[in-house]
Formats: C-alpha cells, structure tokens, sequence
C-alpha cells in the first residue's frame, strides 16, 4: 500500500490491532516480510516491485507538497504517480473516496491532456 505519510502509520497501526501483519517500509529490508502488509510513501516506492499495489487517497494528496512553480509542481506529481502505478506486476487498485471532489490534476494526467 501506497499513500501520504500521516495516513500509512496510522494504517499499519490499525492493521496490527485486527491482527494483520504490517510493517512500513523504510529502506530496502522488506524482502524480510514475506507474510506481512508492506506500507510505503510514493516518494520511498522507486525501485520496489509487488505482486499488488494499492494507492491510498491519490486524488488528495498526490498534490500535497509545497513547491513555487505550478508546472514543476505537475510533472513531479506525474512522476510519483507513475513510479506508484509501475510497482504493480500483477494488479493495480486505486483507493478513492466517492465522496471526494474531483481533483482535475489526476483527470488531466488520466486523459493526458498535460504535457509534461
């Protein structure tokens, strides 16, 4: 599982009180978790590869960042959903509230109306 830092701790607490093993990963010691929830950020994704990957509220925070200039802003945004999207070999799922407004970021990426 993918998504914002303050969400995913929070996750693998809440997963360990139902008794499923969770561990969040930091480095590249997750091999040591066969049986266990993997729990990562994007930006801590690069190089790591899973049968499943889950992205947890993209469509708000995937922009949660501070950065001045608008454009560099939109293309690292594509860029840590990409690295998310590409750690999948088997299935991919996005995880986003149906109550949640659209976030025209994610829609332009989607239907590649942005160049980036």
């Amino acid at each position: 599982i993918f998504g914002p830092s303050t969400k995913i701790i929070n996750l693998v607490d809440k997963l360990k009180e139902v008794d499923i093993p969770a561990v969040y990963l930091r480095n590249s010691d997750h091999h040591d978790f066969h049986e266990s929830v993997k729990i990562s950020t994007l930006h801590s994704a690069k190089g790591l590869e899973f049968r499943v990957v889950i992205l947890l509220d993209i469509e708000k925070d995937l922009l949660n960042f501070k950065c001045l200039d608008e454009k560099l802003k939109y293309q690292t945004a594509a860029k840590l959903l990409y690295v998310g999207m590409t750690r999948a070999y088997d299935s991919l799922i996005f995880m986003i509230q149906d109550n949640c407004e659209s976030n025209p970021l994610l829609e332009e990426i989607f239907e590649s109306k942005h160049s980036f």
